[in-house]
Order: C-alpha cells, then structure tokens, then sequence
C-alpha cells in the first residue's frame, strides 16, 4: 500500500516541464492562428515553440494533449466537443498539427509529430521573420 506521503509528494512529468517556469505562460495560448497574429502575437507563440523544444517532457506533454484533446469538458453547464488541451501549444504542436494525425493511434501520431518538429520549427521562425523584419532567428544550441 502507498504511504500518504508519497501520494502528497509524488511527482508527475508536469513538475519538469519547461513551461512551468516561463516567464509568459500565456504564450502557449494565444488565440487565432499565425496568419491572423501580429508581429508581437507570433514572436510570442514562436518563444512558446522553443520552449517546447528544448522540454524534457515534451513527448510525455504531447502524448497526453493527443490522449485527452477532445474529451468533452462542461462549459457554461453545457458539453462541449472540445477538451482543455485543444487549444494551446502542447509538446510543441498546435491544435491544427494534433487534428492532422488524431486519426492515428497516439504513439504513431507522437513519431511522425516529433520526426516533422524541425521543420514545423523551422516555418514558424520564417513566417516570424516576415511579420517582425528585424526578428534575427535563434541560434540552435549545441
């Protein structure tokens, strides 16, 4: 049986996301899609990608918005179709990146989500670049 304690203190993959200490939690949520987003809007949302990218739990992050994206979570005493992980971005992908493989059994969908990760990157830096000119991309660790 557990003991009480380790259910108190137990840690979750949650405690070691990057995100939990961002300094601008709120990146990871902002509304419309890159297109309708300012310059300031997408330099946001691009810093919540890096974050993601550099995660040690990003995958475990991933798995459980694919697991849990469409439950259907009261709203104004009405369900709705759409679950809390739905918006936002999760283990560095976006609600469009999750519909485009949510036919697939989650670890298929994690592989070909993680394999398109550099160039899913790679596209928001550029369109970044078009909406913000003097936006000089970051240099990759390593």
């Amino acid at each position: 049986m557990a003991d009480f304690r380790d259910l108190l203190f137990s840690r979750t993959w949650t405690d070691d996301a990057a995100c939990a200490d961002s300094p601008d939690p709120d990146a990871f949520f902002i509304e419309g899609n890159s297109s309708d987003r300012d310059a300031t809007a997408s330099l946001r949302a691009l810093g919540a990608f890096l974050t993601c990218q550099r995660c040690p739990v990003r995958v475990e992050c991933l798995s459980e918005a694919l697991r849990t994206w469409r439950v259907p979570i009261p709203t104004n005493r009405r369900v709705t179709g759409i679950g809390v992980r739905a918006v936002g971005t999760w283990g560095a992908t976006t609600y469009r990146d999750r519909e485009a493989v949510a036919s697939l059994p989650i670890p298929e969908a994690v592989a070909r989500l993680e394999a398109d990760l550099p160039q899913r990157i790679a596209r928001r830096i550029e369109a970044v670049g078009e909406k913000h000119p003097s936006f000089r991309p970051p240099v990759p660790a390593g």
